[in-house]
């Protein structure tokens, strides 16, 4: 877990009680990742906090045990998997890497903030004591194989690319294959199941089969696939030319993603709307934006005119995709002046077949409509000539 040293976020295994986020109404001080630790701790200089901070890299891993049976209650499974860590950590000859059992067998395991596991998959919605009977014993079945899961994760002081990371995460696999082809894990699981002193720790028999390891990932790559890709309002931007603009680099602040609704937008242009209307430059130059042309009405002008879908600002939205709808929904009485607006490319229907007339009230006077683009009730005094609808 990583925490704010002050200057930087740092990572340690073990915390004081008082450390650790066991008050659900007190502010969150231990993170899963240094990105989520310096967004929330050094939030004015997120980068800066990266820079300082350890390196680090995540890969999973798995192993076939035989002679386990797959525990019955959290807290057994809890005790199996700090003795599995315990003994696999041994393997990496490595003090900042650490593995964490993530799985045994159907149980899911995730760390819990006073430092037990939290239990699912087949013992979803157990408590931590679940049945656990410290007298019971387990029958040992040598017959049974069962896959554990873990996740590692090891910090580098040297590594800042990703050639240096390969390279250190190909030393650590080495070095526990052969931890592994030696023996070494089998000894260690049961001399670290016997040091836990619980009887229900049958994997003290246990034999280490299969490993099948997975892909190496450093944090940012582990950043960016846990990033929602959202848009949000970046008030507090070290760089002032990034500084109330729109970022989806999923940094945006906790508060943020708990109350997504209001703060975090789809696309950068609507972040932008809703919070920087004001800034011309709040769409980065990189983003591509629509060329597409609507017509807007002009109340001043008595006509339609156009202009690009980007150039809108939030609050024009009476906007129409041609001049005719434009027209004839907006100056239906001067229909034939809007139609003729220079530059604007005319009405295709404006004096067609579905052209009718229907009477200007103001202007005591009969102006040509497109019959498609009427509401119902302007029908109803539509005519198909001049005469006929001055005579109406």
């Amino acid at each position: 877990m990583y925490y704010s040293d002050g200057a930087k976020c740092d990572s340690k295994l073990n915390f004081e009680p008082t450390e650790l986020n066991s008050m659900k109404w007190t502010r969150t001080t231990l993170f899963e990742t240094a990105q989520e630790c310096c967004r929330e701790r050094f939030w004015w200089d997120i980068k800066g906090c990266l820079d300082e901070s350890p390196k680090e890299i995540q890969f999973t891993f798995s192993v076939d045990i035989g002679g386990v049976s797959e525990p019955t209650n959290c807290q057994d499974a809890d005790r199996m998997a700090h003795a599995m860590q315990d003994a696999a950590n041994v393997g990496w000859h490595d003090v900042n890497t650490h593995a964490f059992v993530t799985s045994i067998g159907n149980v899911e395991l995730s760390s819990a903030t006073d430092g037990t596991f939290e239990c699912g998959g087949s013992l979803a919605g157990q408590s931590y004591a679940g049945d656990y009977d410290p007298k019971a014993s387990y029958p040992l079945d040598s017959s049974n194989v069962i896959t554990m899961a873990f996740e590692v994760s090891a910090k580098s002081s040297t590594c800042s690319d990703d050639a240096c990371f390969t390279t250190f995460y190909d030393q650590l696999v080495t070095n526990f294959k052969l931890f592994t082809g030696y023996g070494q894990f089998t000894t260690q699981i049961r001399v670290k199941a016997s040091e836990q002193g619980v009887a229900a720790l049958f994997i003290a028999d246990a034999d280490a089969l299969t490993l099948v390891f997975g892909t190496m990932k450093t944090m940012e790559m582990v950043a960016a696939e846990s990033s929602s890709g959202m848009w949000y309002p970046n008030w507090m931007a070290t760089d002032e030319s990034y500084r109330q603009t729109c970022a989806n680099d999923g940094n945006e602040p906790s508060y943020m993603k708990d109350n997504a609704a209001d703060y975090l937008s789809s696309s950068e242009d609507a972040c932008c709307k809703n919070w920087f209307s004001w800034k011309d430059d709040c769409v980065s130059s990189a983003e591509t934006v629509s060329s597409d042309l609507y017509y807007y009405p002009s109340w001043e002008d008595d006509t339609c005119f156009r202009k690009q879908e980007h150039e809108f600002k939030y609050w024009e939205t009476d906007t129409f995709t041609t001049l005719e709808e434009c027209c004839s929904r907006r100056f239906g009485w001067n229909m034939v002046a809007c139609c003729d607006t220079p530059g604007m490319g005319g009405c295709t229907a404006a004096y067609s077949s579905s052209t009718v007339y229907s009477p200007d009230w103001m202007n005591r006077s009969c102006s040509p409509r497109n019959k498609d683009l009427l509401e119902p009730w302007e029908r109803t005094f539509a005519e198909s000539t001049t005469d006929q609808c001055c005579t109406r």
